[in-house]
């Protein structure tokens, strides 16, 4: 009975461990999501600021 116990146990372990991994592998995607979308909000404010520049000094309907 007790090497069942520990037949158990260390059945219990290794899924523990196997469940920290996936855990793990998903607030690593989780930060790589969030990552990203800031770098595309960065990217969107620079799109942003390059076309208010454009049409500051070139306004729609002006033809030069």
């Amino acid at each position: 009975a007790k090497k069942a116990i520990e037949a158990e146990d260390e059945r219990t372990l290794i899924i523990s461990q196997r469940m920290v991994s996936g855990i793990a592998q998903v607030m690593d995607a989780q930060e790589q999501v969030l990552r990203k979308e800031r770098e595309l909000l960065e990217a969107r404010g620079k799109l942003s600021a390059i076309r208010k520049a454009k049409y500051k000094d070139h306004p729609a309907g002006s033809h030069e």
